[in-house]
């Protein structure tokens, strides 16, 4: 269901309607900040689909026309927006998370074998 929501938002924002692709997002991260288990499952969902959508999508469409990277945009807004509102522990995780994927598509993977932060920060 996310991934139908996220490509109709992607859909509204490629007719114009920039208003119904800001309403779904709205929506689905105000379901994401809530406290309890569901909408800590939906948070990180999220944000690896809007991850996705902004770093992928960008880059495909920038190859195909420079002016087609501005509309992937909205996704890499809207992880920002996800991780501006969590506490500083769930948005450190995040960034952890993401620094690990990003090491392993680089072929990093001795920097991805261990935490990169150490045992505590």
């Amino acid at each position: 269901m996310l991934e139908l929501l996220l490509d109709a938002a992607l859909s509204f924002g490629a007719a114009g309607a920039v208003g119904g692709r800001r309403e779904i997002v709205k929506r689905l991260l105000e379901a994401a900040r809530e406290a309890s288990p569901a909408a800590l499952a939906l948070r990180g969902e999220l944000f690896w689909a809007l991850e996705a959508r902004s770093k992928n999508g960008a880059a495909a469409h920038w190859s195909l026309a420079p002016d087609g990277a501005a509309m992937w945009a909205w996704a890499g807004v809207a992880c920002e927006d996800l991780m501006r509102d969590l506490s500083p522990e769930d948005e450190l995780a995040l960034m952890r998370q993401r620094a690990w994927v990003r090491n392993l598509e680089r072929g990093f993977y001795d920097a991805a074998r261990g935490p990169a932060w150490g045992e505590s920060r």
